[in-house]
C-alpha cells in the first residue's frame, strides 16, 4: 500500500492494542491507516454499513487501498480533517492529528464542554465513535503512558 500523503510504498504494518488490530504505519510522514477490519475489531460497529458524513469534501488524496479518492471531514470541536475512504471503509489520521484530538477532547471535557454527537445511532455517529474507538486503541500505542 502506498501513503496517500507521501506515496511511498509500503506502509509498515504494526500490531496495536490488546484486540490485535493491525495498524499500516508510513515509514517517512508517520500517517497511520486503519483498514475497516482493523476499526471494527476496536469499535466494535459494522463499518462496511457506515458513510462519510454528508459534510465530508472529496479530497486530493487517494486510499492506500483500493486507490478510489478519500473524503475529508472536521472532527467535531477540531481542526483535524479525518480522511475516510468511502469505497472501502478505511480511514487515516496523519501525524499529530491523534495527539491534537486527544489533548482537545481531554480539555473539552475537563471543562464540560463536549459535544455530543446529536445522533450516536446515526452514520454520522456511528463513524465518529469508530473514529474514537481507533484513536484509543492507537493512543494506547503510540503515546507514553502518563
Amino acid at each position: 500500500m502506498r501513503c496517500p500523503v507521501c506515496k511511498i510504498p509500503p506502509l509498515r504494518e504494526v500490531e496495536a492494542g490488546d484486540k490485535k488490530a493491525k495498524l499500516d504505519i508510513c515509514r517517512t510522514c508517520e500517517g497511520v491507516w486503519f483498514d475497516a477490519k482493523e476499526l471494527e475489531i476496536v469499535s466494535g460497529v459494522a463499518i462496511k454499513q457506515l458513510q462519510a458524513p454528508l459534510s465530508a469534501k472529496r479530497s486530493k488524496r487517494s486510499c492506500p487501498r483500493c486507490q478510489n479518492p478519500l473524503r475529508t471531514f472536521h472532527y467535531p470541536q477540531t481542526l483535524v480533517e479525518i480522511d475516510f475512504c468511502a469505497s472501502c471503509h478505511g480511514l487515516w489520521l496523519d501525524r499529530g492529528e491523534l495527539k491534537e484530538i486527544h489533548t482537545i477532547r481531554q480539555n473539552l471535557k475537563k471543562r464540560g464542554e463536549m459535544q455530543e454527537v446529536a445522533d450516536p445511532g446515526g452514520l454520522k455517529g456511528a463513524l465518529l465513535n469508530a473514529v474514537d474507538s481507533a484513536i484509543g486503541v492507537l493512543n494506547r500505542f503510540v503515546a507514553p503512558p502518563e
